[in-house]
Formats: C-alpha cells, structure tokens, sequence
C-alpha cells in the first residue's frame, strides 16, 4: 500500500501570505481555481506560471477522478449489498472520519465470504471466466500539456496512443532516451522494441502499473522538467477511460441447505450483474494513482514556483495542497476496497456437499 506524504513546511510558509484569512480567500476563487468545474486561470506566461497552472490542473484533475472513481465503487457495493440482503443498520463506520467507500464496501463483501463458505463445499471456490477490461491513457494528451507547461516551439506532438491492459501482472516502467528509428514504441524495463514510425528524437517516456504500450508517429522533442512532467502525466492518467469487459461467475457444486443455495445463486446472480463495471473501476484506480506518487513529488516544487509569480497563486497552490491531501485519503480507501472485495471472491468454502 502506497503512503503519500506532503511536505508541510512550505504548506505553512506560504499560508502565512493570507494574512490571517482562510483557506478560501477571495484573491483564489472560482476565476483562478475552480474545484466544481475543473477549471483553472490564467497565471502569466513565466516558466514558474506555466509550472503552477499545470501543477493545479492535475490537481482538480486527479481530485475529480479520484471521487468518481470512489462514488461508483460505493454504488457498485451497494447494488451488491442490497441484491445479497445486506441490511441498512450495516453500513456504520468502524471508525471517525472513515471513508464512505470503506464504509459501504466493508460489510458486502463480509457478506459475500459468509455466503461462499456456507454454500460452496470445502476447499472449493467460485470460478471467475474474465475477459478483462481495458484501460486507454491518451499520451498525446501529456505530449501536449508538456509542450505548453514547457513552452516548446520546437515541438512536433506525436501521435501516440496508451494502452492498459488487465490480464498482465506485476509492474513494468522505463524510458526510451537518445534517437532511435524505426523501433521504440513498446516499453518494458529500460528496453525499447515493437514499432515506432519515424523517428523519437530526445525523450519518449512511459509508464504502467501492469502492461504499457506506446506508439509515436512524427518526432518528439520536449525535453520537459519532473514538475511538468509530473503533472502533466498525472492530468493524463486522470482522464483515462475504461471500458469493461465481461466477467461470467460460476460455481462447480454447491453444499450447505437449501437456505444457503439460494443465497449463493442471488450472490451469482449479483456479481453476474456488477462485476465487469467493479472490474474496471479497479482498473481505472490502478491507472489513476501509478501516477498519483510522482505527480505528489512536485508539490514542494510547485508551491516555491508559486511564490515567484504572485499571492493568488502562492494561496491556490495551498488549496491544491490540501485538496490532494484530501483526494490521497480517498484513493488510498478505494484501493484497499478493491483488493479486499477481490480477495473475498477467492476465498474457499466450508460447506458439506
């Protein structure tokens, strides 16, 4: 489990700017940095105001799909929890300030263990038939954020496409550096291969947390900074899309009474119904935060650029601060719910057949 951390020296320095106001001082409203409608202003055209910008567009970004992601993951649970007859009086919070999402889930896939040992025989499991979801990152979308953070004229975006994909295990990052022609699409380590047309001149960068692809088209010579690139892969992977697979759920005998059966095939017949869009949502959350702890990294950076270019962006670049605080908080709930409602799916039976 990732812990992100934010450094708070810098948070309380440039707080002092407010002059004894709030968090929510005028001099940053709506105009400047717009939370609802995942706008931000216009700072300037200096290197350090183009670095902010950038830097607080990621953040309403990831904040915007982090609460998604956590809201539909709570509609999930509870679609399955009121299928399986989970009661009302369940979804209480073991403790203050839990997160919804935890307080939702928890109690489904409790749920959903006790129904699987009560009515699948010992040692036996459910079986999980998955075409798997896939995940698209628009990396042209980056390619073009980095060229404006960085303010290249000499950039050529290519066309580039991203691919996640589910079936894949562990991790894979690296970056493809110097000129290479006619191979150096495919990441995996530190080595290049599969196809790139034309020629990657300078920097051609990717990442995943379980499979990556990459094609370029035409030349890419933004030699960015890590706070550009930082914020501009976290905008990235904030707008990726999924598109479910399918998921068939079946069990090869069951045991327990009558009672319990019955249970077991509404449970089926609840997962047969959700699980593909659960599926997703768990990849979705994957894509979203493998970028979430490097983007985190420019938040010192991004607030000593800030107090170079004015007050309003010193106290904007606060309440990012505090916003990605909040929004870590939430993906870190989202992503242990997945991997405990996962795990309750495996879990073996303890019923006599």
């Amino acid at each position: 489990m990732k812990r992100w951390l934010l450094p708070l020296t810098p948070i309380l320095s440039l707080a002092l700017l407010d002059c004894g106001g709030t968090i929510d001082d005028v001099t940053c409203g709506p105009a400047y940095f717009n939370v609802d409608a995942r706008t931000v202003g216009n700072f300037g055209a200096s290197a350090d105001a183009r670095k902010v910008q950038a830097f607080l567009q990621a953040t309403v970004d990831l904040n915007f799909s982090i609460n998604d992601l956590s809201t539909n993951l709570i509609t999930v649970c509870r679609n399955i929890g009121n299928a399986i007859g989970v009661p009302t009086t369940a979804y209480v919070p073991m403790t203050a300030g839990e997160a919804q999402v935890t307080t939702t889930c928890r109690p489904v896939y409790t749920e959903i263990q006790s129904i699987i040992r009560a009515a699948v025989p010992t040692n036996a499991r459910l079986t999980l038939t998955a075409q798997p979801p896939v995940c698209n990152v628009d990396l042209s979308f980056a390619a073009r954020c980095n060229a404006q953070c960085t303010a290249s004229a000499t950039v050529e975006v290519p066309q580039c496409s991203g691919q996640v994909v589910a079936q894949c295990a562990g991790s894979c990052a690296g970056s493809c550096t110097g000129t290479c022609a006619g191979t150096c699409a495919t990441m995996s380590g530190t080595q290049c291969a599969g196809n790139c047309a034309g020629t990657c001149t300078g920097e051609c960068r990717g990442a995943c947390s379980v499979a990556s692809s990459l094609r370029c088209e035409g030349q890419w010579n933004v030699m960015t900074n890590a706070q550009c690139s930082g914020a501009c892969d976290a905008q990235a992977r904030a707008r990726a899309t999924c598109t479910p697979g399918m998921v068939n759920v079946s069990v090869a005998a069951m045991g327990g009474d009558a009672a319990a059966r019955a249970r077991l095939q509404t449970l089926i017949t609840a997962l047969q119904a959700n699980l593909a869009t659960f599926e997703a949502l768990k990849q979705r959350g994957e894509v979203i935060i493998g970028q979430a702890q490097t983007f985190l990294t420019t938040v010192e950076p991004a607030l000593q650029s800030a107090g170079t270019v004015s007050a309003t962006a010193a106290l904007c670049s606060v309440r990012a601060v505090a916003l990605s605080a909040e929004a870590a908080a939430k993906a870190t709930a989202s992503v242990q719910v997945t991997a405990q409602f996962s795990a309750s799916l495996t879990v073996s039976g303890g019923a006599n057949p």
